[in-house]
């Protein structure tokens, strides 16, 4: 079957060529291990990208290896602050970027609304990035963990018990 392609495949598409130069460039000696690395295993399974939030580089660092590695079309829990930028946000929304607000992380309706979308992504066959200490750290330390869309993945795999749900 061919599957369309939604609107966040095609604005990836139109900056791939400049990607792949652009990494090219900046990042010279990057080894990834694909020991256990299957991206065709991944095309039957709901995946769930995980990783800390150390700097600005992991969305774009991430999104870009796993796209060249075969995971296509990476969607990315954003912060608000960044999505919400007049002119970045709109860009990152239309590379398939989601935003997370900050100032409502707290509310359990929100929380539950918002981990239901993404179970609805990874659905839909949609891998998801996202970062369990809800913020970036401005010193370079890994913050406290928060469970939040993590949760995502669980309720993934109870609503779909037949299916493999994976966190790389």
């Amino acid at each position: 079957t061919t599957h369309m392609k939604k609107p966040y495949h095609k604005a990836v598409d139109k900056v791939i060529i400049t990607l792949a130069w652009f990494f090219g460039r900046a990042f010279s000696k990057i080894h990834v291990d694909r020991a256990c690395f299957d991206p065709e295993s991944f095309k039957e399974s709901m995946v769930m990208v995980v990783s800390t939030h150390r700097s600005q580089a992991e969305y774009f660092f991430f999104g870009w290896k796993l796209f060249e590695m075969g995971v296509k079309y990476l969607r990315i829990a954003a912060g608000d602050n960044l999505t919400g930028l007049p002119v970045i946000g709109k860009m990152f929304r239309s590379f398939g970027a989601f935003s997370v607000s900050r100032d409502m992380a707290f509310r359990k309706g929100y929380v539950r609304k918002l981990c239901m979308d993404v179970v609805a992504m990874m659905e839909a066959g949609e891998p998801i990035l996202v970062f369990p200490e809800g913020g970036r750290s401005y010193g370079g330390n890994m913050l406290e963990p928060k469970g939040g869309i993590l949760l995502s993945a669980i309720l993934a795999q109870a609503g779909n018990p037949d299916k493999k749900v994976l966190l790389l």
